[in-house]
């Protein structure tokens, strides 16, 4: 992802987010109390998958409150979906409240910055999946960052028959 936007040849320094903060969203929860986080993260502890890839494959522009991004959808994934499903069912079983808004996968590339107009290349990214994050967003940190509170990675037996590397959160 790093490479594709470089060869946007947009200014490098005001990329934002920040490579390592590149991240699909499973579940997203605002406002939560920190003291039911405990019961979230016991049932995460239950979340069973197989490692799977996804390809991202093309870039949308969205126009929200806070400005205009750019991301990257995948192309068509069972596994994922199948993700996002476990990941909700554990969710309410924790008393974490829905997200009113549909799901709908994706990867904020660019966030903040000027695009230029017209569509921006993609070339298919193909992105190894063997684990869930759990993340707090700290927006009023300067630079904003999130902060792991827990990670998840898909059972031994499952991660030997696939390969190591990034995940999703």
């Amino acid at each position: 992802m790093a490479a594709l936007r470089r060869g946007w040849a947009l200014p490098q320094q005001r990329l934002r987010p920040q490579v390592e903060r590149l991240h699909l969203t499973l579940q997203f929860v605002a406002d939560w109390p920190a003291a039911r986080l405990a019961v979230w993260q016991q049932a995460l502890a239950g979340l069973r998958f197989e490692p799977f890839d996804i390809v991202l494959a093309r870039s949308e522009r969205w126009r929200t409150p806070g400005g205009e991004l750019l991301v990257l959808l995948p192309r068509a994934c069972p596994a994922l979906v199948a993700l996002h499903a476990a990941t909700e069912a554990l969710a309410r079983q924790a008393g974490v409240p829905a997200e009113p808004r549909a799901w709908r996968p994706h990867v904020t590339t660019l966030r903040g910055v000027a695009l230029p107009p017209g569509p921006l290349p993609v070339h298919p990214i193909r992105w190894h999946v063997d684990s869930v994050v759990l993340v707090c967003s700290e927006p009023e940190r300067q630079p904003p960052r999130y902060r792991v509170l827990s990670r998840y990675p898909a059972p031994p037996d499952a991660v030997g028959r696939g390969r190591s590397s990034g995940g999703s959160r």
